[in-house]
Order: structure tokens, then sequence, then C-alpha cells
């Protein structure tokens, strides 16, 4: 098992290398130890452990699907390509289709529903470290934080509020679930 975190963090750690947490100088890989973290501290599975390090490869890093599918097998692939919105993958050529911050989010919200308890854990762990970043960087920069985003405050506390009853739910008696509660209260109350 520690060979394969050790595999997961390096290969995460080299296709983010560079990257920022959006609007700091935050190294990105400091996000993908929180999600990490945020599943293992709720009781997740190895290959979903492996998922979180490598959840945000596709949509942000030019790591493709196949290698993807090739180097973690289907179940890791899975359960990253759950969680990757299909309108914002980056393409083997490089560029992004565009599509609204608003589309997206909805398109997350409609799908969160159907996935099965390791996808929406992988989910939650997620928005779990976003809503943490925003909280302490508004700390900071007050309503600032919110121009580093393609939507004004109102619609990201919408985007967060709407999965609220999903993850009551579905994961209300962990710890995960409080967490995010507490985080968002924090946030937008």
């Amino acid at each position: 098992m520690i060979n394969k975190f050790n595999k997961a963090f390096l290969k995460a750690t080299l296709l983010h290398k560079g990257q920022t947490r959006k609007g700091t100088s935050i190294p990105y890989i400091v996000h993908i130890l929180d999600v990490v973290s945020n599943l293992i501290k709720n009781g997740a599975s190895e290959d979903l452990i492996v998922a979180g390090f490598l959840h945000d490869s596709i949509e942000d890093t030019s790591y493709t699907e196949p290698l993807l599918k090739k180097e973690w097998g289907g179940k890791v692939y899975s359960l990253v390509m759950s969680n990757t919105e299909p309108e914002n993958r980056i393409s083997e050529s490089d560029s992004k289709k565009v599509v609204s911050w608003k589309m997206r989010k909805k398109h997350s919200l409609e799908v969160l529903p159907s996935k099965n308890d390791d996808e929406l854990l992988l989910f939650a762990a997620d928005k779990l470290s976003n809503l943490n970043d925003i909280h302490a960087d508004y700390l900071v920069s007050g309503n600032e934080v919110f121009k580093r985003f393609n939507a004004p405050k109102k619609e990201i506390k919408w985007y967060y509020s709407s999965m609220i009853p999903i993850f009551k739910k579905r994961l209300g008696k962990i710890r995960l679930y409080k967490e995010f509660l507490v985080a968002h209260k924090a946030l937008f109350e």
C-alpha cells in the first residue's frame, strides 16, 4: 500500500509542478494533499486515496485518460473520471472547451445523487478542501477573494449550498459532512 501511495504522490507532484492555487502562491500539491487527508480521515479505501492524489489530473494537467487507466487501473480511473467535469477537460492539444461556470456546476450537481459512495466521498473531500481554502483567503482578503472565480459570491454560495442535502442524506454520519457544514457556515453566514 505504501508504495502505491508514494507512486501516486510522486505522480501528482510531477503533474501539478509549477501550478498554484487560484490567486495565491500556494503550490497546488497542497490542495491535493488536503483532499487525500480528508479521504484518509474518513476511512477511504486504497484506490480512493490514490484517486484523491490524481483527482485533478485530467482537468488541470496534460495527463490523458488512456494513460490514467493504463497506469492506475479501472477503479482509480473510474473514480477520477467521475469527478472530472466533462466540459472542462484539457484535450491532448492543450485547448479547453469553454463552457460557462454556471453550466459546469449545474451539471456536477445534477449528477451528484447518482454517484456511488466512493465517488461522492471523493467529490466531498475536494469540495471541503476548496471551501476551507476560500475561507482562509477570505479572512485575509475579504470579498476580494471572490473576484478570482468566474462567478460572484452569490453563485458560489448557491453551488456549495446545493450540495448540503445530498451530503446530509449520504454522508451525514461521517466527520467530513460535519466539517463541510462548519466550513460552509464560516464562509457564507
